[in-house]
């Protein structure tokens, strides 16, 4: 059964049969189940409902309500995997037809799938036996052999050397990196360059996290899923049925974590007039100019002041309380650290 979970609301379970894959700022949720019979029901949970969208998988989606996964098209024999990008208002669009290039459901392209979906439509799969970035009007760019899992704010993408029994690895400006020779997969990266995975040691998966300036931390058995831009991990620990849904906390340095509070305020004041932010960015950026002068207190007092002016955006009602009060914690707990 899928579920969700939250440090102010606990569990909250869904539906039986059900997978959930990935969720949003907006508690919005993403996955896969068996519900109607098909086998195989690609989900989305809202605030509004449940929606089905298709045959297939969801694996991500944005605050924007965009939805990616892979669906069954309803022509050929045998069915083959095709990407999509999903909205409630457009429906489902094939992304082999989102170029105009080649029109819906062409049993001709190739096999693909997309797994994540960035908050600016930029999306992240493979094509083909390749590891693929989208951009939002379907135009793409290979990556090498394997699967793209995510990219940042920075255009650096985590996956896999291959579909099955590859390594795991980030491409910066197409050039890949290698993370270790042992058997796995990159699944996610923040804003600051920490991938997070599994790897096989000694037969078994272990979860990592890694850094390119700071190496590879084993989390020992099990799997890392997710990371946020504060360097929260979500995956889980064990073996087998002694696994358990897990959180674990990557070392991050004061000025990685300036990184992600910035990349946070900047998906979450996306739709708020730049007119209105300027001094919230404005206070960030200063933040990180003091932390480079070795002036933690001064960086600490900046960092205050970007958080005033988010409270003062959700008193005025162009920013959504619930959020104005994640980034206020994100940043309290930032300065109160530096």
């Amino acid at each position: 059964m899928s579920f969700s979970w939250s440090v102010s609301g606990g569990l909250v379970t869904l539906e039986p049969d059900t997978t959930a894959l990935a969720v949003n700022d907006l508690g919005e949720m993403a996955g896969y189940g068996d519900v109607t019979g098909t086998g195989l029901d690609a989900r989305v949970w809202t605030g509004a409902g449940t929606a089905n969208i298709a045959v297939g998988v969801a694996y991500s989606l944005n605050n924007r309500g965009e939805v990616v996964g892979f669906h069954l098209p309803p022509v050929g024999d045998p069915p083959i995997n095709h990407g999509f990008r999903w909205t409630a208002i457009g429906g489902l669009m094939d992304v082999e037809s989102l170029s105009g290039v080649t029109p819906p459901w062409s049993y001709f392209a190739p096999l693909s799938i997309t797994r994540f979906i960035r908050a600016d439509g930029v999306m992240a799969g493979e094509r083909g036996g390749l590891a693929v970035i989208w951009l939002p009007n379907g135009q793409f760019a290979t990556l090498g052999s394997g699967v793209a899992n995510s990219v940042n704010d920075s255009g650096v993408a985590a996956g896999g050397t291959s579909l099955s029994s590859g390594r795991p690895a980030v491409w910066r400006n197409g050039v890949p990196t290698i993370i270790t020779d042992a058997t796995g997969e990159a699944v996610d990266i923040n804003a600051a360059g920490y991938v997070v995975g599994w790897m096989s040691v000694g037969g078994e998966s272990h979860g990592f996290v890694w850094h390119a300036d700071r190496g590879l931390w084993d989390l020992g058995p099990g799997q890392a899923r997710n990371i946020d831009e504060l360097g929260t991990i979500a995956g889980c620990r064990g073996v087998d049925d002694e696994s358990r849904a897990t959180l674990w906390q990557a070392r991050m340095t004061a000025a990685d974590y300036l990184v992600g509070f910035e990349s946070l305020a900047r998906r979450l004041l996306a739709d708020v007039d730049p007119d209105a932010t300027v001094v919230v960015f404005r206070q960030i950026d200063l933040a990180q100019q003091a932390l480079d002068r070795g002036r933690a207190d001064v960086a600490a007092r900046h960092l205050q002041h970007a958080v005033k002016k988010i409270g003062d955006l959700a008193k005025s009602g162009v920013l959504p309380p619930e959020w104005a009060a994640l980034l206020e914690r994100a940043g309290q707990r930032i300065a109160a650290a530096l």
